[in-house]
């Protein structure tokens, strides 16, 4: 982000069962205040979790960002995604 910018995140996790965890988390950043163009994002999304066994977690998430740039073009858009990761 850099010292001409701002940003705030925020992530909230719920855990239920030793498994399991479902998340949600926010981001607004804006940069470009002195040397411009100015940018704004904007980010929302969640993800769950799940151990499918002591090694193997998955996470499945989706989410929604959208981006102003007063010099030029917005954009929206939405994510799915899945990860899967293995301990060992």
């Amino acid at each position: 982000m850099g010292g001409d910018a701002r940003d705030l995140f925020a992530r909230v996790e719920y855990h239920y069962g030793e498994k399991a965890t479902l998340a949600v988390e926010g981001d607004w950043e804006r940069s470009g205040f002195h040397t411009g163009p100015v940018n704004e994002k904007r980010w929302a999304g969640a993800d769950i979790s799940y151990y499918i066994s002591f090694h193997t977690l998955l996470r499945l998430g989706a989410g929604y960002q959208d981006i102003k740039n007063s010099g030029g073009p917005a954009s929206a858009g939405a994510s799915v995604w899945g990860k899967a990761t293995f301990e060992f």
